[in-house]
């Protein structure tokens, strides 16, 4: 490669980094904020609805809860507690991935080129997920978002680091 190539390069990396990250990624990363809060208060919900349903059956006994059952028998009497249980350990599987997309959006906020990659592969991943579940505005959104951040020019210089 040539000097006059190379000094060409450095120099773009050089404004690349000077100009920071693109409005666009701030808008993505902003939306993964408000994704991970809201994925976050719905794993709260999930834990405390377990919690509080645990407590109900230990209150009131099971008994109780299959009287008033709609189409509850005796013999489902083992899938309440499991329920409750599974509420609780979703509930903190959900929070984990919320805390995961909180800090996505802060590495995308301050180009990281860590959080591009996540960025690209959950995009890749929901974008293959819509096209199975025939979501049109999910594949939209993934495609967008994925083809951006992985083949746009200046997403890619700033980056570099």
């Amino acid at each position: 490669m040539s000097k006059k190539k190379v000094k060409k390069k450095k120099a773009v990396k050089r404004a690349s980094r000077i100009s920071g990250v693109p409005k666009l990624v701030k808008v993505i990363s902003i939306l993964y904020y408000i994704i991970s809060v809201l994925t976050i208060v719905t794993g709260i919900v999930l834990f405390f609805g377990g919690i509080i349903g645990g407590n109900y059956i230990a209150r009131f006994g099971i008994d109780e809860i299959l009287k008033y059952g709609a189409e509850l028998s005796a013999s489902d009497a083992w899938a309440v507690p499991l329920l409750t249980s599974s509420l609780i350990v979703g509930g903190i599987i959900v929070i984990a991935l919320g805390i995961i997309e909180l800090l996505i959006g802060r590495g995308l906020w301050r180009g990281r080129s860590w959080a591009r990659y996540v960025a690209i592969a959950i995009a890749v991943l929901g974008f293959i997920s819509a096209l199975f579940t025939i979501d049109i505005i999910a594949l939209i959104i993934s495609g967008m978002v994925g083809g951006y951040l992985w083949f746009n020019k200046n997403v890619k210089l700033s980056f570099i680091r």
